[in-house]
């Protein structure tokens, strides 16, 4: 039933009760695509264009792209808690309170842009001179190109808000209608610079223009689904404290993650060597990739656990323990295979030499690949639920250790002991976030145990079981394993749908199967 609203809001936003598995599914189905087509674009694209511009350019383009991608630091926590705090204004029916949450954010992000703009103008000199092995040639175009670049920060800034802003009333089908054509922009327009004949300021020129194009979208699409935007009010200083405390507690977690995450490198090459650097790099470059899956769940989910945390405490409880269980049915099978399947995937991909060093390191990450992939629901909880400093805490508290115990272990290790350490860290987190969600969002300590979760243990368990028996038979050719481990997979399919899933993670997945809304 349509609702009709004094503000005139979009009637899809006056439906909350239909925040069901069957959204939820396809949002997560939609984030998956979105990240998934614009990598394979880059991978298909990236020679053409390392061709095109010459090793050196496209160093110095990679480092554009970098300063864009890291001056996501200035976003104060603001997309996260735009996201939030527009969940709860919705499922509350606060409609009215949308246009302060989103021109408060805007301003805020408007001005951090500019900040972070200046500041890439003013150190650009320095790093081109002095900091980067820059050809003396290439000096000038470099300056432009860094320059260029810093005038595109704040039109992703914003772009991110507006994202947002359509996360909280769960439009990812109008994100990801923006963001596959933008972020695969981001290589083919390098490619189509190249064609034209453009050189480096003209190709960076042609991103910045992008994310202008990006933002003007997201823009029309954000008024079009809240057409009370441009009317409404625009200031409300009761929302700006809110939402910068939140933020905050989201930036300090957006300034460790990057520790927790490549630590592991700089210690190897601190350690051993750079060529153990590019030997750890390949295998977990492999399981990075698939932090994709429990990424595109967790960004569908977040806006449902925001709107569920104020007004059902039962259904926030009874999605939480679905989405471990989904995450748990997607990774394990993955990570099984990897595991298994370690020394002929890399010997295939990258030669002999990668797999001797890398083979067992890819397995011990792959046993962490499951277990931050099932940390990350509990932290998203607890974000959703205006906690995000208690995920800050959980990280504070054990970053030391942790870079400690990363430490010694390269030092007995090698390589295969970062991966150990980047392992137990993960089942460290798991458990912590567990027993910090359990015992501040009112859960039961089991609760990860239920809605079929133990069902879902137990076929992983047997699918375990069936690609080690494969994997020690007496048959060693790729064509005969991969045949058995294609078998395996099918009855996991099966026996999943038949015995672990019950009728809502059915209906969920026909849902996106039929793109049912």
């Amino acid at each position: 039933m349509v609702v009709q609203t004094e503000d005139n809001m979009d009637s899809s936003l006056m439906q909350e009760n239909r925040i069901h598995g069957g959204i939820l599914a396809r949002n997560t189905a939609l984030n998956f695509v979105g990240s998934l087509v614009p990598l394979v674009v880059a991978l298909l694209v990236t020679p053409y264009v390392i061709h095109g511009l010459g090793v050196e350019r496209f160093g110095v383009l990679s480092l554009a792209w970098a300063i864009l991608w890291y001056s996501s630091y200035f976003d104060l926590g603001l997309t996260r808690a735009t996201t939030k705090f527009a969940s709860e204004a919705l499922s509350k029916g606060q409609h009215e309170k949308i246009p302060a949450i989103l021109w408060t954010s805007l301003t805020i992000q408007a001005l951090m842009g500019v900040v972070a703009a200046v500041a890439v103008g003013l150190v650009t000199s320095f790093l081109v001179d002095r900091v980067l092995h820059i050809p003396a040639s290439l000096a000038r175009e470099s300056k432009l190109a860094f320059y260029l670049m810093g005038g595109a920060i704040p039109f992703l800034l914003i772009s991110n808000v507006l994202s947002a802003l359509l996360a909280g009333a769960h439009r990812f089908d109008l994100i990801n209608a923006v963001k596959i054509p933008g972020n695969s922009s981001m290589f083919l327009l390098p490619a189509a610079g190249i064609y034209l004949g453009f050189r480096l300021p003209g190709i960076v020129m042609l991103l910045l223009l992008s994310w202008a194009g990006i933002g003007l979208a997201l823009t029309l699409l954000c008024l079009r689904v809240f057409p009370g935007l441009e009317s409404g009010r625009k200031k409300d200083r009761s929302i700006t404290t809110p939402l910068l405390k939140f933020g905050s507690w989201v930036t300090v977690c957006n300034l460790l993650i990057p520790v927790l995450v490549y630590a592991d490198r700089f210690v190897i090459g601190a350690v051993l060597s750079i060529a153990a650097v590019a030997y750890y790099a390949v295998p977990y470059e492999v399981v990075s990739r698939l932090q994709v899956i429990p990424g595109s769940i967790g960004s569908a989910l977040f806006p449902a656990f925001s709107s569920f945390s104020v007004r059902d405490h039962e259904r926030m409880k009874n999605l939480y323990e679905r989405s471990l269980k989904t995450v748990l049915l997607l990774m394990a099978p993955a990570a099984m295979l990897l595991a298994v399947f370690a020394d002929k995937a890399l010997r295939l991909w990258v030669g002999t030499d990668f797999a001797v060093h890398g083979t067992k390191t890819l397995q011990v990450l792959a046993v962490g690949l499951v277990l931050n992939a099932l940390s990350q629901m509990p932290a998203n909880l607890l974000d959703a639920a205006g906690r995000p400093d208690l995920r800050a805490k959980v990280f504070l508290t054990y970053v030391l250790p942790y870079l400690a115990a990363l430490w010694f272990c390269v030092h007995k290790f090698g390589i295969l002991g970062a991966a150990i350490a980047w392992t137990a860290r993960g089942a460290v987190e798991f458990v912590i976030f567990l027993l910090v969600a359990s015992r501040h969002l009112r859960l039961p300590i089991f609760a990860f145990a239920e809605n079929g979760m133990m069902r879902a243990v137990a076929a992983c368990g047997g699918l375990a079981v069936c690609l080690l028996v494969l994997n020690a038979t007496a048959f060693e050719g790729l064509l005969v394993q991969g045949s058995g481990a294609v078998i395996g997979i099918v009855v996991f399919i099966v026996v999943t749908w038949r015995f672990v899933l019950d009728s809502t993670d059915r209906q969920s997945l026909v849902a996106v199967i039929w793109g049912v809304r």
